[in-house]
């Protein structure tokens, strides 16, 4: 009788770390982490798969908040956007990078926005 109820505790305790575990994760998506976790970098950026290899979270979407907040800046022009990220998944007057399924079921994408001359207005991320 005391296995039995050592086991059940056992199986209780590891339940509530797994139910913890996906909570934690899930918040860390929330929080938008999972797009601060590497600086730009350009051939990294370009040797990735876009997302119509799959459909999962892509490597490149790590890169996204440096993109967003460093990489590209309002005034750049569109020429040297696409010179950084290479050809754009959806086109002007805005261009579309998207990332992949990152943050539940509606794809992420990094937005670039562009003024009347062809130069960035801004950039955001949509997780």
């Amino acid at each position: 009788m005391r296995t039995v109820k050592r086991l059940l505790v056992l199986v209780l305790c590891v339940a509530v770390l797994c139910i913890a575990g996906v909570f934690g994760y899930t918040q860390w998506l929330k929080s938008g982490a999972l797009f601060r976790l590497e600086t730009f970098d350009r051939d990294k950026w370009l040797s990735g798969a876009r997302v119509r290899d799959h459909a999962a979270c892509l490597p490149r979407a790590y890169m996204a908040h440096d993109i967003v907040t460093r990489v590209i800046k309002p005034g750049m022009r569109l020429d040297d956007v696409l010179a950084l990220l290479g050809g754009q998944d959806f086109g002007e007057p805005k261009i579309a990078y998207t990332l992949g399924l990152c943050v539940g079921s509606v794809p992420s994408s990094i937005v670039v926005h562009f003024d009347s001359s062809r130069n960035v207005r801004r950039a955001e991320l949509l997780p």
